[in-house]
């Protein structure tokens, strides 16, 4: 059997470093009709200083870390906003935000403005499994794909999904698939077997403290605070930084393991 090109995107979408406007030339791409299939991983508020492949000094990429080493490793690549729907609009666009006019999380897109999705071929099985909420059908995203659902179960179940369509749909037709994971999104509550990996370890510092509670001024939003825990990130009392920044960590380790199965799974 011929062995088939294919393109592999991971988009970090993170509060500082985001996905980025990068939008691929389609005709270009595909004049010469070479054989792709195209497996797009974006992952909702992770930041590029939390993986090894960017200097990270935890172990919390290793799938990802040895991706990156074989691979393409983009070091200059800044989002147009720290907004889910907007951020993925422009990298599915190729606009900035005052071009496509989503500048928040319920615009819809207008229609008249394309996706990659839809530029792709029409013999590609196009489909998408997401499981942030923002990004439904009824604002656009899921424009182009045969297939478009956003889960609402488990982590494991969005894999699964993705798992189980790629079995029933990549055999004989090339496809594009999207991944789009919650994790590490707030608040962060990792699987039970990563929960204790990295609290109290050498890079755990216990003295250093947050606080939990924000005095309220005018246009306070409870949720969305500076120099506080906002309150639906809160772990209980807890107070430690180190503790928040544990959590997160073990987070991206997980979803770094899911990864793993879907390259390792995917006929790529």
């Amino acid at each position: 059997m011929r062995k088939k090109n294919r393109i592999i995107f991971f988009s970090i979408s993170a509060i500082i470093l985001l996905t980025a406007v990068y939008f691929l030339s389609i005709n270009q791409i595909f004049e010469k009709k070479r054989d792709f299939n195209i497996l797009f991983i974006s992952i909702d508020t992770l930041r590029a200083d939390h993986l090894g492949s960017y200097g990270y000094h935890r172990d919390t990429s290793p799938n990802i870390d040895a991706f990156a080493e074989k691979n393409i490793l983009f070091t200059n690549f800044f989002t147009v906003v720290p907004k889910t729907g907007p951020a993925m609009t422009s990298f599915f666009t190729g606009k900035l935000i005052q071009n496509h006019g989503v500048v928040s999380n319920d615009i819809k897109r207008d229609p008249s403005i394309i996706t990659l999705a839809q530029l792709l071929p029409e013999n590609y099985k196009k489909a998408a499994f997401g499981a942030n909420v923002s990004l439904t059908a009824e604002r656009g995203y899921s424009d182009g794909f045969d297939e478009y659902t956003i889960v609402k179960g488990s982590r494991k179940d969005l894999t699964l999904k993705a798992m189980n369509w790629l079995t029933k749909n990549s055999l004989n037709s090339k496809f594009f698939l999207w991944l789009h994971y919650l994790d590490p999104h707030g608040p962060y509550k990792p699987s039970p077997e990563f929960h204790e990996m990295y609290v109290g370890d050498r890079y755990y510092d216990s003295s250093k403290k947050v606080a939990l509670k924000y005095s309220p001024h005018k246009g306070y939003n409870v949720n969305f605070v500076f120099g506080a825990v906002p309150r639906y990130q809160r772990l209980g009392d807890i107070d430690e930084v180190d503790y928040y920044i544990a959590q997160y960590d073990a987070e991206i380790r997980y979803i770094d393991n899911e990864i793993k199965r879907h390259i390792s799974a995917a006929p790529l």
